[in-house]
């Protein structure tokens, strides 16, 4: 009977043992896939930097653009055709739809956590997922799109 009772103690041991390893092996690989994330997205926030300056570069020959039109201008005293005119429009467009991409590139450039908290959050809600799938729970259907979070603001 005490050699049962021993035997017992020692595959409860044994068990315990294999089930700490386990998780410490889990914990492992949840932390290096966190790290790699992090690291993901940092290298995806220095792609966005070429783009800003490219808005940046677009920005300052739309106002070059504009200084030559003015220079014709006070060179010939007006600039009233209708095509010097449809070219200061479409100046117009094109500086305000730089100024909105830029605006909204701005908050992820300056504070890249709220795309590492999106990416760890939609890291999440699939693994969630894929939980509740494997156990046969599905969820309603939400959207399949992919939103970019909303920056919070000092205000």
């Amino acid at each position: 009977m005490l050699k049962i009772i021993k035997d017992i103690a020692v595959a409860m041991i044994n068990a315990t043992l294999i089930l700490i390893l386990l998780c410490l092996f889990m914990a492992w690989r949840v932390t290096s896939t966190a790290n790699n994330m992090a690291a993901s997205f940092a290298s995806n926030i220095e792609v966005l930097k070429p783009v800003r300056s490219s808005i940046d570069d677009m920005t300052g020959e739309l106002a070059a653009l504009r200084g030559d039109l003015q220079t014709i201008r006070t060179q010939t005293g007006t600039l009233n055709s209708a095509v010097a005119q449809g070219i200061e429009t479409r100046i117009d467009a094109l500086q305000a739809q730089l100024a909105g991409v830029s605006g909204t590139l701005e908050p992820y450039l300056q504070d890249p956590a709220i795309l590492i908290d999106k990416g760890f959050q939609s890291a999440a809600d699939s693994a969630v997922s894929a939980f509740a799938d494997m156990r046969g729970c599905v969820p309603p259907s939400q959207s399949a799109s992919l939103t970019l979070p909303t920056p919070k603001t000092n205000g």
